[in-house]
């Protein structure tokens, strides 16, 4: 049986003036940090047209790699405690079913 993938959606309601600010974070964050944890597969940033909505959308290997970055670097980067700034709530899935019409 396949493991299944591990899903953490951050999500941000803030002013449209700040998106420039959070992006740019959440963007450094994933580059200089995030990329460099195993276990972690993809991220991607999302927003409303009206920029004051941001979803950022991670993919792991597993729930225990997510809980070991989260555990090991989340608490002690400073970009990290930058981002909370902007009061993230966060939630997590596993894939259960995926279709693609690509």
């Amino acid at each position: 049986m396949m493991k299944s993938k591990y899903y953490v959606i951050v999500r941000f309601e803030i002013e449209s003036k700040d998106f420039e600010i959070l992006n740019s974070l959440i963007k450094n964050f994933f580059k200089e940090e995030v990329s460099l944890i195993p276990g972690f597969l993809s991220s991607r940033i999302l927003s409303s047209e009206d920029k004051s909505k941001v979803v950022n959308y991670a993919i792991w290997e597993s729930k225990d790699a997510f809980e070991k970055f989260a555990r090991d670097i989340v608490s002690q980067s400073e970009i990290s405690k930058k981002i909370a700034l902007f009061n993230p709530s966060r939630e997590t899935f596993y894939e259960v079913d995926y279709f693609n019409n690509a």
